[in-house]
């Protein structure tokens, strides 16, 4: 048998012509962005200039739409229920459409011009470590626009273990509405340094994400799950195509923003003047002073407490819900130490799903019960996490 595989070889040499192939542009690319030991350092590369670019070049925008929106709450200030209510509630979240917009124009630069296929692959043997595999990615990835479509964007995951466990912890991955919080605190409380913390919340995101999705894996839902994909062709993004995708992402936000912030404003300016016009006795003061003794370990006033418990509804309540309590969200600063709220950040970061997430994953597990558990998980996670943060960053900050 050695003998006749020998003769093969010696007859194959003879009649196989080899030509040598030269590399386009694109293979030399790939040979950078998906090599083993840099591939993983271009990719955190890239997010870190997404953020800084969110940050930076919206600065300017976030300061107008703040001057507009103080103009226009002093024009109705004589109507208290459009001035503290409304125009407060929703322009202190209409502030940060620049923040948001800017964010999905980085991430569709690098989607459009086929990067993101390359920072799937390259992420596929760290998915592995986890229990998941490199399909995985594109949800989670998706996670940092909004969770809801992330949830239902695992159903191209063929592996049934794998994409329920991808539901469970895509909750962690941060999404457009919590990056309101992390700028008003980061700027309110770490100035110079808001690009490194906001960047460090979604980087604690995933990784609480992936160890979680660890731990499911192990313990939970056992197996092994495949992977397999197509790389396409490198392209420099149309301005077309860049705005279409980024406008399509903003106006879900938007839309978030003319229904259910417009609605919860109404809703938080009663509980906040009624029966008594005096916060503190109001409804909203009762229900946070209620509610506070749960976090007190974090040093939480009731103010903060009563932001968390509206942000079940949209994360984006809870910088509405300190506009409207506080009259200015930077008052903020007036309340906490900076390790309380990098504590509380984390929190926000961590805690249960909002409403429209929780649906879609009631939807696409067909479980009340792992719909129950990403509630009860998340709360504990949350917990645990920020009073160490509160803890140790006490002895730090």
């Amino acid at each position: 048998l050695e003998e006749r595989i020998k003769k093969a070889e010696e007859i194959t040499k003879e009649v196989t012509k080899r030509t040598k192939i030269l590399k386009t542009m694109g293979d030399m690319l790939d040979e950078v962005f998906t090599d083993k030991y840099v591939g993983i350092p271009i990719f955190l590369s890239f997010m870190w200039m997404a953020f800084r670019f969110t940050y930076d070049v919206a600065s300017p925008l976030v300061n107008l739409i703040d001057l507009i929106i103080s103009y226009l709450s002093e024009v109705f200030s004589a109507y208290s229920i459009i001035s503290d209510g409304v125009i407060t509630g929703v322009g202190s979240v209409l502030i940060f459409v620049p923040n948001i917009a800017f964010l999905f124009i980085a991430l569709a630069i690098l989607e459009l011009s086929g990067y993101m296929a390359r920072a799937v692959f390259i992420m596929d043997k760290t998915m592995e470590l986890f229990g998941l595999n490199g399909r995985a990615v594109v949800p989670l990835i998706m996670g940092f626009g909004c969770n809801v479509p992330a949830v239902m964007a695992t159903r191209t995951i063929e592996d049934k273990n794998t994409r329920i466990v991808t539901i469970l912890v895509n909750p962690f991955i941060s999404c457009s509405a919590r990056l309101p919080i992390y700028v008003l605190f980061a700027g309110a409380f770490f100035a110079g340094m808001e690009s490194a913390v906001i960047m460090l919340m979604y980087l604690l995101g995933v990784a609480l994400a992936l160890l979680s999705a660890l731990l499911l894996r192990k313990f939970v839902f056992k197996g092994e799950a495949q992977f397999i994909m197509e790389f396409p062709p490198y392209r420099v993004p149309k301005l077309r195509d860049l705005w279409i995708l980024t406008w399509n992402r903003t106006k879900h936000f938007l839309q978030k923003a003319g229904t259910i912030i417009f609605a919860m404003s109404i809703v938080i300016w009663f509980l906040t003047n009624y029966p008594s016009p005096e916060i503190r006795y109001s409804y909203a003061g009762m229900l946070g002073e209620l509610i506070q003794p749960i976090f007190s370990p974090m040093n939480w006033g009731w103010e903060l407490s009563l932001a968390l418990i509206m942000g079940f509804v949209a994360k984006e309540v809870v910088v509405e819900t300190l506009g409207i309590v506080l009259g200015d969200p930077m008052a903020i600063s007036q309340l906490m130490t900076p390790a309380q709220a990098l504590g509380f950040m984390v929190f926000t970061l961590l805690y249960m799903p909002c409403l429209a997430t929780l649906a879609a994953i009631r939807a696409e597990t067909e479980s009340w019960k792992w719909t129950a558990f990403a509630v009860i998980y998340g709360v504990v996670v949350a917990y645990i996490m920020a009073y160490l943060v509160i803890l140790i960053g006490g002895l730090i900050l």
